[in-house]
């Protein structure tokens, strides 16, 4: 019988069985690698790293936690500046990185379909293929110049002009001539 909120090695054997041995990580260089993201200083240890590929492998793994009351993180790639996928309680970190299958690209009304673990660069070069442009991550190009300190921190009006700099490098899709396409103001 489990405590409630206790990961115990009966739990990892079910989750073997349901994504198979190969996906369920316990050993520490890996529960080392997946206790931070890109978030500066933060460090939480996960209990278990498990990598389904389906959603009902997903699931299985839910109905499991949700029964004995076992924290559950999901996580993308790790990229993340927030520290939302950080396992701050333990247990299960759930990486979606297998689930990485661009399911469609509708050209005519500018939609594409993914996976949760499709990286935003695999996904810019395919819909390029397709000469459409899907644009970068803006919150991590800001994320990226606050570090490297192109703008001094105490300016009151410095964040503000390279958000508006920034975001006028995109522009709606001229009807006239297709698709999306990247503009440029500097």
């Amino acid at each position: 019988m489990s405590k409630k909120g206790t990961l115990l090695a009966s739990h990892i054997d079910r989750f073997k069985a349901i994504v198979g041995a190969e996906y369920v990580y316990v050993d520490a260089e890996t529960l080392d690698h997946y206790a931070h993201d890109e978030t500066e200083n933060l460090h939480f240890l996960p209990e278990v790293v498990i990598k389904p590929r389906t959603a009902q492998e997903i699931s299985a793994i839910l109905t499991i936690c949700n029964a004995d009351l076992i924290p559950v993180t999901p996580r993308g790639a790790g990229t993340g500046l927030s520290g939302g996928a950080l396992p701050h309680l333990g247990g299960v970190l759930l990486s979606t990185e297998r689930m990485n299958s661009i399911l469609s690209i509708d050209e005519r009304n500018l939609q594409v379909t993914t996976e949760p673990g499709v990286i935003t660069e695999v996904l810019q070069q395919a819909v390029k293929e397709k000469k459409l442009f899907y644009p970068p991550d803006l919150v991590l190009l800001v994320e990226i110049l606050r570090r490297i300190a192109v703008v001094p921190r105490r300016s009151s009006t410095g964040w503000s002009k390279i958000m508006y700099l920034i975001s006028s490098w995109y522009c709606l899709p001229e009807r006239s001539s297709g698709p999306v396409r990247m503009c440029s103001r500097m």
